[in-house]
């Protein structure tokens, strides 16, 4: 379980995320971010064999994580490496029988979201002096990451994997869209039903790439892969992928990248 954002869930009282995996080997839960989840005294129970690295725990609760052995002489087993947990270490929990390992990062306080509208999922990118970037572990070995992150960004970028879902990768302002402001792109209409047409202009002759990707990060159609003279271009996406299935309805990532490098990701809606 990787990239994911779960946020904004609210129960009648008890645990609002449970996730428990007793198997024989570990599960991995890497790269999420749990935020604004309330209902109870818990935020997040976590039970089982499991390694958790480099995710945001922020619901502003009593008990950020609760580990607990949930049968008859169960016990969980559960490693944490460089994870936010907001008012750690008195916001976690366990039952005496578990076996928990902290690594030495555990970071805390405020994870430094760009925004402060908690219905908004663009609000939980991480923010230009957020202390989740670079902070995540050295490496991505046995995370099963993603080649992007949840936001359509390279996932591993700069000095080291970041905490959360999000990738920071160029500065953002409060409430700002997804997509730094270098590069004229249009995108009509938004949201669309059949098909949406996307104009950009480029300043110079350039290899251009232009795909488009679902929330978790998944190719699902590439629209242009090639080399492309400066000035205006346009393309339409008729909502299909690269096998020629009619995607369905929900949110997508338009992705440009000139020579290699990301210019924009914006965010497309289809109907």
């Amino acid at each position: 379980m990787n990239n994911v954002l779960i946020a904004n869930n609210q129960s009648g009282g008890y645990v609002p995320v449970f996730i428990a995996s007793f198997t024989d080997s570990t599960s991995v839960i890497s790269n999420c971010t749990f935020a604004n989840n309330s209902g109870s005294n818990v935020a997040n129970i976590l039970n089982g064999n499991l390694r958790v690295a480099n995710c945001i725990f922020d619901n502003d609760l009593p008990v950020e994580i609760l580990c607990q052995g949930t049968y008859p002489n169960t016990v969980s087993h559960v490693s944490f490496e460089n994870n936010f947990i907001r008012g750690y270490p008195d916001s976690f929990a366990t039952s005496a029988v578990n076996d928990i390992t902290f690594n030495d990062v555990v970071l805390t306080g405020d994870p430094g979201f760009c925004g402060s509208n908690a219905a908004d999922f663009m609000s939980y990118r991480l923010g230009n002096n957020s202390i989740c970037t670079d902070a995540g572990t050295p490496d991505s070995t046995g995370l099963f990451l993603q080649e992007l992150d949840l936001y359509g960004n390279q996932r591993i970028y700069g000095t080291a994997i970041d905490i959360g879902c999000n990738e920071w990768n160029y500065p953002v302002a409060l409430q700002d869209p997804i997509n730094p402001a270098a590069m004229p792109v249009s995108v009509y209409p938004n949201p669309f039903s059949h098909e949406i047409s996307i104009g950009y202009s480029i300043a110079k002759s350039s290899q251009v790439a232009i795909s488009i990707f679902n929330l978790k990060g998944q190719l699902v159609r590439t629209l242009c892969k090639g080399s492309q003279n400066k000035g205006e271009q346009a393309l339409t996406w008729e909502g299909f992928d690269d096998s020629g299935r009619n995607m369905g309805a929900g949110i997508y990532l338009l992705q440009i990248k000139l020579d290699g490098k990301t210019q924009r990701v914006m965010k497309l809606v289809k109907l």
